[in-house]
């Protein structure tokens, strides 16, 4: 089986295969995948908690069973502090995107929509927006998707100005994410010194993930543009290095001094979304912890 069930097509716009829903098989057949495909992930607590122990509580790891026909979440999960709050690095830009796909969803926003940069939107960081310099002007889309394939502050900070922080902190608690604040703008080094800080935790990050598996935080078809974003991610540290080639993984990662993180959909046989937030681990070892736990839970989605 390929993709998790789910059959791919390609996205002419965005030049990369997307997965779509399959057709419902039976009803009981469908079930009897369902039931199985959450008993899996369920099975690797255990396994999950063995490999992040040896690090005193850095590590949180959340993990649930997509349904391989709708991508709906399914009950099996694995859960290691999944809802302790960490600083969010890159990983803030999940609950961003997914404001702005509800915005353009409620008809107050376009993709279309162009914003020009000026010399005070410029931060350093990862991102390309930064060399092209001031005057240039980028849709909507774009900055969306540099914001998540190339992790770009620039485009972090002009789609969070469209938005404004307090609605993109709104679409948090309405998404019924706990531990996920955005309470300054990407390389705000004054705003950090003042104590002012992002964070998020396993389940909030994967709980966009979630959603945007399923196509139920916008419209289908924006969800299926996102997910867009999430697959030309140019990271490819990480949950990625755990999962055999042929795989797709639409992810996003995050990482300051202090922290490493990978929030990811795996469309395995059995698919899944899986979310790993270290803090205070060297970067490689933590890039090895991650890519550990993902071979791990990636070995039983394909057994």
């Amino acid at each position: 089986m390929s993709l998790g069930g789910c059959a791919a097509r390609r996205n002419e716009a965005e030049g990369s295969a997307v997965p779509v829903k399959q057709k419902a098989n039976h009803p009981s057949a469908q079930k009897t995948e369902a039931v199985a495909c959450a008993s899996w992930i369920a099975g690797l607590q255990q396994d999950i908690e063995a490999l992040v122990e040896p690090y005193d509580g850095s590590t949180s790891v959340y993990a649930v069973a997509l349904d391989p026909q709708t991508f709906a979440s399914l009950d099996g999960e694995v859960a290691v502090a999944p809802d302790a709050r960490r600083v969010a690095a890159s990983i803030i830009k999940l609950p961003i995107l997914a404001c702005a796909l509800e915005t353009v969803t409620a008809g107050e926003l376009s993709l279309d929509e162009q914003i020009t940069v000026t010399q005070q939107d410029i931060v350093g960081g990862s991102g390309n927006i930064q060399s092209r310099g001031a005057g240039v002007s980028y849709g909507i889309d774009e900055l969306l998707h540099a914001m998540i394939a190339q992790s770009d502050n620039v485009a972090a900070n002009l789609v969070i100005g469209r938005l404004g922080m307090d609605t993109v902190n709104e679409t948090c608690a309405a998404l019924g994410l706990t531990q996920t604040v955005l309470a300054r703008l990407m390389m705000d080094t004054e705003a950090q010194a003042q104590g002012r800080e992002n964070y998020t935790s396993a389940r909030d990050a994967a709980a966009v993930l979630q959603r945007l598996a399923a196509g139920t935080i916008a419209t289908p078809e924006l969800c299926e543009r996102a997910r867009g974003y999430l697959l030309a991610q140019e990271d490819a540290r990480g949950i990625v290095e755990g999962v055999p080639g042929g795989v797709l993984v639409a992810h996003k990662t995050g990482s300051l001094a202090n922290a490493q993180h990978d929030a990811a959909i795996v469309y395995a046989e059995r698919p899944y979304v899986l979310a790993i937030l270290t803090q205070d681990l060297e970067r490689e070892q933590a890039l090895a912890l991650e890519r550990d736990i993902s071979f791990a839970i990636n070995a039983r989605a394909h057994s």
